[in-house]
C-alpha cells in the first residue's frame, strides 16, 4: 500500500513540473522581420485530371457528327440511370435483367462517369439483348449501331486517365511520391492511343 501511495505523489509531482509560458507576447509588436510568408497557391492534380477529363473533353468536341452521337449517348445513359433511382420497380427489374444494378454517375467524382459507362459498355459488347429489354422495359429507345460503338470506344480511352484519378485519390496507401509517375504514365498510355489512332 505504501508503495502505491509513493507512486502516486511522485506522478502528482511530476505534473506540477510543468511550466506555462505567456506566448501573446509574440504577435504584439510591430516587428515585421519575421512576417509569415505563405507558399504560392497550386492546384489539386486530381482537380486539374478531373478539369481535363470533362471540361477539355467537351470542348474538343468539334465535329458535328461525333457531337451528336456523344450527346445522344449520354442522354440516353442519363435516361437509364434517372428511371433506375426514380422507381423502385424499374430498379428491380434492371436488376433481374442485367444481374446488378446500374452505377449511376456523380456530379462530384468524374470517375463515376467512367465507372458507369464501363457498366454499360459491359453489357453493350458481351450481353446486348439484356441492355435491350432494359431500355425497352423503361421505355426508352435503344442504343443505335453508331451509339454502341462510341460507348466500346470512350471506355477504352478513358481509361488511363480513370485509373490516374483512382490512384491520386485513393484514401489508402497515396503518397506525394505517386504523383509524377502517375502522371508519367498517363502520359505514355495517352501517347501509346494517338500512335495507335
Amino acid at each position: 500500500v505504501y508503495e502505491n501511495q509513493e507512486l502516486e505523489e511522485r506522478e502528482n509531482e511530476d505534473d506540477n513540473d510543468e511550466e506555462f509560458i505567456e506566448l501573446t507576447f509574440l504577435l504584439e509588436g510591430d516587428d515585421y522581420s519575421t512576417e509569415i510568408i505563405l507558399p504560392p497557391h497550386h492546384r489539386c492534380a486530381c482537380h486539374t485530371l478531373h478539369l481535363i477529363a470533362t471540361k477539355d473533353a467537351e470542348k474538343a468536341i468539334i465535329n458535328a457528327r461525333y457531337k451528336q452521337i456523344f450527346r445522344s449517348t449520354l442522354a440516353k445513359c442519363h435516361k437509364l440511370w434517372a428511371k433506375q433511382n426514380q422507381s423502385t420497380q424499374a430498379a428491380d427489374k434492371i436488376k433481374d435483367m442485367l444481374g446488378a444494378y446500374l452505377k449511376t454517375p456523380v456530379v462530384t467524382r468524374w470517375n463515376s462517369l467512367y465507372d458507369a459507362m464501363l457498366q454499360i459498355n459491359n453489357h453493350v459488347t458481351h450481353v446486348p439483348d439484356s441492355i435491350n429489354t432494359c431500355m425497352d422495359f423503361c421505355a426508352l429507345p435503344r442504343f443505335t449501331d453508331a451509339e454502341r460503338e462510341f460507348i466500346k470506344e470512350y471506355c477504352p480511352l478513358m481509361c488511363p486517365l480513370s485509373t490516374a484519378l483512382d490512384i491520386l485519390q485513393g484514401e489508402k496507401g497515396m503518397y506525394m511520391g505517386y504523383l509524377l509517375p502517375v502522371l508519367y504514365s498517363l502520359k505514355d498510355k495517352l501517347d501509346a492511343q494517338i500512335m495507335k489512332s
